[in-house]
């Protein structure tokens, strides 16, 4: 068994930052000579920020002609939270070194937040 802290930080276009963070619980079960596979699951935080944007908006003066204006939109800061689950394979190279990959999803509680599928690879190193 083990715990495992991931943080996951992206530039995505329309955003300043997304930012994922994971908080898993592996349950490790040995398959073969140095090699384990793990179902896990745990908890997600998502934080993301957007870009401010500016626009120029029509407006009609007093007289009937259009005068141009720039408002600025955007700089929301956002954060879900939710829960993720999936399953590992890990591969240990020797006594300290093993290398690992897996696949997880995560689902927000949280409107209009879409789930995400992730797909990851690591290198492990045991103190």
């Amino acid at each position: 068994m083990r715990l495992s802290l991931m943080d996951e930080f992206y530039f995505k276009d329309g955003l300043s930052y997304l930012d994922n963070l994971d908080f898993d619980f592996h349950y490790l079960f040995n398959v073969a000579d140095n090699i384990h596979v793990y179902p896990f699951g745990g908890a997600t935080i998502q934080l993301s920020k957007s870009k401010d944007m500016t626009m120029s908006v029509p407006d009609i003066a007093n007289n009937g002609n259009i005068i141009y204006t720039d408002q600025t939109f955007g700089g929301e800061s956002m954060s879900a939270f939710g829960l993720n689950f999936g399953c590992g394979v890990q591969y240990a190279i020797n006594d300290q070194i093993a290398i690992s990959a897996e696949a997880k999803y995560r689902f927000y509680f949280k409107e209009n937040y879409k789930g995400q599928f992730v797909l990851g690879a690591g290198l492990i190193y045991h103190f």
